[in-house]
């Protein structure tokens, strides 16, 4: 035979030799790539039948593919029975095309998680899947979602925040005024003058207002607080006739206080505003009765077998708990109860503010809170606070308002509100002070420098435009260093104090004030 009558057989042989060569380099890239093959082919009978896989595929899912080979798709993985799996993978081996699905959540008793499967015909009603498990990725997309919105939220709480603190300070200004002017007539009238019950209802009033922009300055954390070292057991022993009058006699107050208690730094007025908005809350939410607990205990953060409780730095800490037996909480609004201006209460009957004001608070004192609620059986709140060591600082006796005395000295008053401005004149004056006045920083280091000594006290706003209060404060004392300093406003920037809390040796009295609180603050600081 010549070579060039060659037998038809050495074509077909090398033919399948190159197939098989093929085959093999093919079998070699599918047992190397990352991705999980499986392959499978519709019998006679219509069954999906198992085939073949790859080593990926078994360390993804934790088994041997070669003990599945003849078994039906449902046999070898009765847990894709519930999944739309089969009937693609039937669809493709028959008809061809392919099918693609980024998230196919698959669960035995060796692997749980989600999967991208990619489904495609590589033969007469045959078919091969490439599979992947993205279990991690979608938790790093959720968890990236999670801190997307908690970033989105912070930003709409901040700007929220700013535009709150914003409506309180120009308020705050209002309400001195309104206040102050009010007090004044009513120190003026007869105890029996016509009108004076009508004046006495707008005081009410306007103090209600004063009260919803204390709530709103608290919210924005531009309220200036004076933490003291406090026996958390003490001060709520002091207020337990105060709550038991709030939540009315329906609701039985019981108040559960071991001894020995670790000591906490909080300013006592939002310990007193943080109770008062839980009790009314729990009040509400038990119209028909019901019993509210207050407790106190100690836990330890972050240590091995310890409490689980809110994101804080591990240690000792203090916890007040406030539990209720009344309607709960929905499971879905839980997470919004601490959102500014929401509330579960019928309209008109809350401003959304309470809870906001209590996380607020509770954080500034380097605390947080949990809430624990069940529909229908109660709502529990756990406030954790740093515990301290040190004594309890004691807390001043709040003077009568008749008690307020005057003197003779010299008063700079400077406030760029000309009502504000215009009051604490004429209330000062009252007092038998020598006052002056003037609308912004550079008038008033203008006139202090053409007044002699002694300049004996500065009243500053501590928002002005142009000098801030803090600056005025500088300046004047350069020129006067024996001038005592008393600052005043109704919002606070964080540049002008530290994080809204009193430096040590600085004095402040918060608008709106009243020309008592005024007169006693001003002798304070000047005897001081």
């Amino acid at each position: 035979m010549s070579d060039r009558e060659q037998d038809p057989r050495d074509g077909r042989e090398r033919a399948l030799e190159a197939l098989r060569e093929a085959e093999a380099r093919l079998r070699q890239i599918i047992d190397n790539i990352p991705w999980g093959t499986h392959t499978y082919e519709l019998d006679a009978n219509d069954r999906l039948v198992f085939v073949a896989g790859n080593p990926a595929a078994d360390r993804i899912l934790g088994v041997d593919h070669r003990r599945y080979v003849g078994m039906s798709i449902e046999t070898a993985f009765p847990s894709l029975i519930e999944t739309e799996v089969p009937s693609r993978y039937k669809l493709v081996a028959d008809e061809g095309g392919r099918w693609e699905k980024e998230l196919v959540q698959y669960q035995d008793e060796r692997v749980s998680g989600a999967f991208e499967v990619i489904a495609f015909q590589t033969g007469p009603r045959r078919m091969t899947a490439f599979f992947r498990d993205i279990t991690e990725k979608k938790r790093a997309e959720e968890e990236r979602a999670r801190l997307e919105g908690e970033l989105r939220q912070a930003g709409k709480m901040e700007a929220l925040g700013r535009l709150a603190g914003g409506v309180a300070h120009d308020f705050n200004n209002l309400l001195t005024g309104i206040l102050g002017h009010l007090e004044l007539a009513l120190l003026e009238l007869p105890a029996a003058a016509p009108g004076r019950d009508g004046l006495l209802e707008v005081r009410r009033a306007a103090e209600s207002a004063a009260a919803l922009t204390g709530q709103l300055l608290a919210f924005s954390r531009k309220r200036v607080v004076e933490p003291r070292v406090l026996d958390l057991n003490e001060r709520i022993l002091a207020l337990h006739k105060m709550l038991a009058r709030l939540i009315g006699e329906h609701v039985e107050l019981r108040l559960v206080l071991p001894p020995g208690l670790g000591r906490v730094r909080i300013d006592p007025g939002q310990l007193e505003q943080i109770l008062v908005n839980l009790a009314v809350n729990a009040r509400d939410a038990m119209p028909d009765g019901g019993k509210l607990c207050v407790e106190t205990g100690e836990v330890e953060l972050g240590a091995p077998g310890g409490e689980e409780g809110p994101p804080l730095p591990p240690g000792r800490y203090v916890r007040l708990t406030v539990a209720d037996t009344g309607c709960g909480i929905a499971e879905e609004l839980q997470a919004r109860v601490f959102e500014p201006f929401f509330t579960t209460k019928p309209h008109g009957q809350s401003t959304g503010l309470g809870l906001s004001t209590v996380l607020g608070a509770v954080r500034q004192a380097g605390g947080d809170v949990r809430l624990r609620s069940t529909p229908g059986e109660g709502s529990t709140f756990d406030i954790f606070l740093p515990r301290l060591q040190q004594e309890p600082e004691p807390l001043a006796a709040r003077p009568e308002l008749d008690a307020a005395r005057g003197g003779q000295e010299t008063v700079l008053v400077v406030e760029d509100d000309p009502h504000v401005r215009a009051l604490a004149v004429r209330v000062l004056e009252r007092f038998g002070y020598r006052v002056l006045s003037a609308a912004d920083g550079a008038a008033a280091c203008a006139l202090a420098e053409r007044t002699p000594a002694p300049l004996h006290l500065l009243l500053t706003d501590v928002i002005m435009p142009g000098m801030n209060g803090r600056q005025l404060a500088g300046e004047i004392r350069a020129r006067h260093p024996e001038t005592r300093v008393l600052f005043t406003s109704g919002y606070l920037e964080d540049d002008v104090f530290h994080h809204g809390v009193l430096e040590d040796g600085l004095h402040f009295v918060p608008k709106p004030y009243s020309p008592q609180e005024l007169a006693r603050k001003v002798r304070e600081v000047l005897e001081g």
